[in-house]
């Protein structure tokens, strides 16, 4: 399955895989691959890539983030959401 983001996000900006390749050292197959076969590359050229194009690592190759990391971002965000005050548990929004 093609990484549509990160073709996207070249496309966008003006990349090529030809250019990519030049700009962080890798062969322009090997950038093919990232793109045509959703191919994940090594954190170094995932960073290289995602300056390039200005997006984040998360953003261009969701899968790659690793499980610790995962569980660190998972806590991180909303948790619950409460849709009205009167909802809250009874613990909440007292003073």
């Amino acid at each position: 399955m093609p990484n549509e983001r990160l073709r996207d996000s070249l496309l966008r900006n003006g990349y090529t895989p030809e250019k990519v390749a030049q700009a962080i050292s890798v062969d322009p197959k090997t950038v093919e691959r990232w793109i045509t076969k959703a191919r994940v590359p090594y954190p170094k050229y995932r960073s290289a890539i995602a300056a390039l194009v200005r997006e984040s690592e998360n953003y261009l190759w969701p899968d790659a983030v690793e499980p610790e990391r995962k569980t660190e971002i998972g806590n991180s965000e909303i948790v619950k959401f409460y849709p009205h005050p009167t909802r809250y548990p009874p613990t909440y929004g007292t003073s």
